[in-house]
């Protein structure tokens, strides 16, 4: 989280996809249940940078602690429209 505080925007630890089952003999990562915060970027992908300043900002104002991990999962990409301008990206932190 301290990389993302500090605008590093391309690193990252998973890729992930939802499944159903949990699979077997290969190594997973389980998004921890409990509450987030969660934020909406419309346009690219990557220009990520305002909307998790936005974001930390709101969790500092109010005085939450973060997980280890921020989740971006894209929710109109480039398979339901041809503008990156459309996009719409989820991005969403674990508080406490």
């Amino acid at each position: 989280m301290a990389d993302l505080r500090k605008n590093h925007l391309d690193t990252y630890a998973y890729f992930f996809t939802k499944v159903i089952t949990k699979p077997k003999n290969h190594p997973y990562h389980l998004k921890p249940a409990g509450t987030y915060a969660v934020a909406y970027l419309m346009g690219n992908y990557y220009d990520s940078k305002a909307t998790y300043e936005k974001l930390f900002d709101w969790i500092d104002e109010h005085k939450f602690k973060t997980g280890k991990y921020s989740y971006k999962e894209a929710v109109i990409d480039e398979l339901a429209t041809a503008s990156p301008s459309e996009y719409l990206t989820k991005i969403s932190i674990q508080v406490f």
